[in-house]
């Protein structure tokens, strides 16, 4: 599939770095290496999350992370600045280009690369929840496919194929920018502050996350197959439904921090009202007689299970003739 597709950018590396300012290429080189997994590679779901943020549909922020440059292993510092500064200080030739190169797919037949109408499409899917009303057929007239120079003619006079085609090559477009009075607290910063927690703490916790969700989906049988101590079934549903706080029925990583700062970092009157909160099945704010009995019974199966078989010397058996004969 050519969606996404990396390929040559339009601009190099020293071309992009001569477009903005030595400080705010330095902000975005200190931002890389500190969000960056291994100081050489960000991970996607960091570029998603934290580079591109919310307003970028899922599926588009996929799209512009292969477009950039991305692999499995991450994008590089210099792709990263290379697709930022085109977007926000390209040229409409460039970003023109741009939107070739992510499409561009070898043509199987003619060994030269094409734009195949599904993979343009594919791109309309990405970034609308709607069909574009611009009319393909003089694009691609009746062929699956039409070639990049085609496609960059066709979408200069057609810019409203998608949002995104409209705010790429729109005029004075000053959404998307590099620089600022300051720069926006990175998510570690916000979930370091909101919790309590320290940044280095967050990322270590990320780590973890995603080190026991590996690709799946982190769900209850995951979080019960990694509870320490063991608990009870009945206990580690109801924990569970506590942490899941938006009841999506899956724990995200904001909730993992959250859940690991009560438990871990709060004071203990903070823990006692976590540990309320969890047999308080109702939410009412009260302990019923039947609340208050399953909170003792799950303590004392916690307890019983998870404490040491008592051995012959420590229960006194051996040797309790010694201490009679004391006597």
């Amino acid at each position: 599939m050519g969606l996404g597709k990396s390929k040559h950018m339009p601009i190099t590396y020293d071309e992009a770095c001569r477009r903005v300012k030595p400080e705010v290429l330095k902000r975005i080189q200190e931002t890389f290496k500190r969000l960056s997994s291994n100081n050489s590679y960000l991970p996607q779901v960091t570029f998603c999350r934290d580079v591109l943020g919310d307003c970028v549909p899922a599926k588009l922020a996929e799209v512009l992370y292969a477009g950039f440059g991305g692999t499995a292993k991450g994008i590089s510092l210099k792709d990263l600045v290379c697709g930022l500064v085109l977007l926000v200080y390209g040229t409409r030739d460039e970003k023109t280009k741009f939107l070739s190169v992510m499409l561009l797919t070898e043509d199987e037949q003619g060994g030269e690369d094409v734009i195949f109408e599904k993979n343009l499409r594919e791109l309309i899917a990405a970034c609308d929840s709607v069909e574009t009303k611009e009319d393909m057929s003089a694009l691609f007239q009746g062929l699956p496919r039409c070639s990049a120079d085609q496609f960059a003619k066709w979408i200069v006079v057609h810019p409203d194929l998608t949002s995104f085609t409209r705010w790429l090559l729109g005029e004075g477009n000053n959404e998307f920018q590099l620089e600022g009075e300051e720069d926006p607290p990175t998510f570690y910063q916000t979930m370091a502050r909101e919790c309590g927690v320290r940044e280095q703490d967050v990322m270590d916790l990320e780590k973890t996350y995603w080190a026991l969700k590996g690709t799946g989906k982190f769900e209850f049988e995951t979080f019960q197959r990694y509870c320490c101590p063991p608990v009870p079934k009945g206990l580690s549903q109801r924990l569970f439904e506590v942490i899941d706080v938006n009841r999506d029925g899956l724990l995200d990583l904001s909730e993992i921090i959250s859940f690991v700062a009560q438990c871990c970092r709060r004071e203990r009157s903070e823990r006692h009202k976590f540990c309320f909160k969890v047999f308080d099945e109702d939410g009412d704010g009260v302990l019923s007689r039947e609340e208050l009995t399953r909170a003792v019974e799950f303590l004392l199966t916690i307890r019983d299970e998870n404490t040491p078989s008592s051995t012959p010397s420590q229960t006194g058996e051996d040797g309790g003739g010694g201490g009679g004969g004391g006597g």
